[in-house]
């Protein structure tokens, strides 16, 4: 994953991510040789800092409607949806 290769953990972008305006929740998921942000809420409230720090990180950024959660637990992401819509765009 990008993040981890520069020493950036998923759950400190993840965290950015969700004190950014309009943003309700994040998830950074590896899609093959690239890694995507998911934020739940609007990306329009992205500061321009939070944008290129991301884009330097060779991450991309995709605003989603809901998260959507794994079945059998409720309370996680279901990454494997998440790789798959980051693999469609």
């Amino acid at each position: 994953m990008a993040a981890s290769r520069a020493g950036i953990h998923p759950f400190a972008i993840e965290t950015a991510a969700r004190l950014q305006p309009g943003v309700s929740g994040a998830v950074v998921v590896p899609a093959g040789e690239r890694t995507v942000l998911f934020v739940e809420g609007s990306a329009a409230g992205l500061t321009p800092e939070f944008t290129s720090t991301i884009a330097a990180l060779g991450i991309t950024v995709q605003a989603i409607d809901h998260i959507p959660l794994d079945r059998r637990h409720r309370s996680k992401p279901d990454y494997a949806a998440l790789a798959a819509r980051a693999a469609k765009a």
